[in-house]
């Protein structure tokens, strides 16, 4: 198994644990917990306007761009711990708020996945990324297998 599937599927099962984790903290009282590692810090916040549209990304690490796509309607937030793995890994990781969601403009409409697939190409080509990897969940996976098919040139996982 190449290396770069094994990182995939490890930000998979991080998202999964991640969330599972999630779901049995909301049964009890929030605690403010001293062995946190998410270092947020370390996180750029950016923004860019693709096609007209304010879209909101954030990004750790150097190296090998990664696109991290949130399921509905979560916002970058939500792949915070899975950012600072890859970055540990040597991937740049960027997460998204697709349009509409978290800091990202609220467009009136091309909500369906191919349109929000272009949008973030044309994020990715924007910075500079003419190949990079996508990591979806949820509707983000959706939206990643609409990236993957119509720019399967640019996508590698």
């Amino acid at each position: 198994m190449n290396t770069f599937f094994r990182v995939c599927l490890a930000a998979v099962m991080l998202f999964t644990l991640q969330g599972t984790a999630v779901a049995a903290d909301a049964q009890r009282p929030a605690v403010a917990s001293a062995t946190t590692q998410v270092n947020e810090a370390d996180f750029q916040h950016h923004y860019v306007k693709v096609t007209g549209q304010k879209i909101h990304y954030v990004t750790a690490g150097k190296g090998e761009p990664v696109l991290l796509i949130p399921g509905w309607p979560q916002t970058w937030y939500a792949w915070r711990h899975v950012m600072t793995g890859l970055a540990a890994e040597g991937y740049m990781a960027i997460a998204v708020d697709p349009p509409g969601t978290g800091y990202s403009d609220r467009p009136d409409r091309g909500y369906d996945t191919g349109a929000v697939a272009t949008t973030l190409h044309k994020l990715m080509n924007q910075l500079g990324h003419k190949q990079y990897s996508v990591v979806g969940h949820d509707i983000g996976m959706w939206v990643g297998y609409a990236l993957a098919s119509d720019q399967g040139g640019s996508t590698l996982c």
